[in-house]
């Protein structure tokens, strides 16, 4: 899965793809430590689909459905280490 940028363009440029660790319904979590800033970016009384993922071998709680895609530029190479 890969990061949207905040204006919906696509994936942010140069970012790693994220690992899924867990789908959940809950309220998404803008900043984790900021509960007052998260009120003014999220409904905090409407549960939406998150993720809980691993960014850069950060984990993310409650990243909201909408800002990631499985969309996978065509110019990415992926190679296997040892292959």
């Amino acid at each position: 899965m890969w990061i949207i940028a905040s204006d919906h363009s696509g994936p942010i440029e140069g970012h790693p793809p994220v690992l899924i660790l867990r789908k959940y319904k809950a309220i998404p979590k803008v900043f984790p430590s900021n509960e007052e800033a998260n009120k003014m970016f999220v409904d905090p009384e409407m549960e939406r689909v998150v993720y809980d993922i691993m960014c850069r071998g950060v984990i993310e709680r409650c990243v909201d459905e909408d800002w990631i895609s499985n969309f996978c530029p065509l110019d990415v190479e992926f190679h296997l280490r040892g292959a």
